[in-house]
């Protein structure tokens, strides 16, 4: 349905991105990357509070393409009060992405 109307696609991801969202396998993140992605990049300007990335090992190289596009592009107009990274070694063993999560400006709490 928020594909059929841009007022809701728009003004949707703001009140979506207010609560917890929960990344959980390597889908959600193309799939949440794709929609933050897309079309209007300033839609998630102070609206991302609370992320939480749970990847496991087997599943890393699958999501770190579409993590690093989107700190790529949008990591200098996020801010997060809450952020949950299951692994974080892991997913930061690519040097790229850790470039890009770096360009988050601030990060309320990180666990």
């Amino acid at each position: 349905m928020m594909k059929t109307c841009r007022l809701l696609y728009r003004e949707g991801a703001k009140h979506a991105l207010r609560s917890l969202v929960e990344l959980l396998n390597d889908a959600h993140i193309l799939s949440f990357t794709q929609f933050l992605l897309a079309e209007d990049c300033h839609r998630t300007q102070n609206n991302l509070l609370r992320l939480h990335i749970c990847i496991s090992w087997l599943n890393v190289e699958a999501c770190v393409p579409p993590l690093r596009a989107l700190f790529e592009n949008l990591g200098p107009m996020m801010c997060f009060r809450e952020l949950h990274v299951h692994s974080p070694e892991n997913l930061f063993r690519d040097t790229q992405l850790a470039s890009a999560f770096a360009q988050v400006p601030a990060i309320g709490r990180l666990k």
